[in-house]
């Protein structure tokens, strides 16, 4: 999945996010699905297969696509797909994660998921300052010399 200018999104949290979970006996939202339980190197694969089974809709934008995506692999792409739906019968934004479906998420399975896709997020966001921050500084550098 990739978002503005072809960042990898997977590859900036892939080995945050795992840590995230909890055991299944934590609660039911954080039980793994078989298919989560496989190697880190087919999550990519994963992501995208949610993205493209359940998430192939011209009305969201990359980044909100895969914010759905990080949602159903954690709490189940039927479960955010049918809670997409609920958002917009309660009058919400079904395309938009933040302040739409993210409260219709947290009313029917609670908090984890909406905690773990702010993480990513978060995770993200910092990413994309730490790397504009670092290549204004590549270009400072560059202009002194030539000068």
């Amino acid at each position: 999945m990739f978002l503005d200018n072809g960042v990898r999104l997977c590859a900036v949290v892939g080995t945050a996010v795992p840590e995230q979970h909890h055991s299944a006996r934590d609660s039911f939202a954080s039980a793994v699905p078989v298919w989560q339980a496989q190697f880190a190197s087919t999550q990519p694969k994963i992501l995208n297969h949610i993205a493209d089974t359940y998430f192939d809709d011209p009305g969201l934008t990359p980044l909100e696509r895969t914010l759905m995506v990080f949602a159903s692999y954690n709490a189940g792409p039927t479960r955010i797909a049918r809670l997409r739906k609920k958002a917009r019968e309660q009058g919400l934004n079904p395309n938009e994660w933040f302040d739409n479906v993210e409260f219709a998420v947290a009313r029917d399975v609670g908090q984890e998921t909406v905690q773990y896709v702010g993480d990513i997020y978060k995770y993200y966001t910092a990413y994309r300052l730490t790397l504009a921050e670092e290549q204004r500084v590549r270009h400072a550098k560059r202009s002194v010399r030539i000068t």
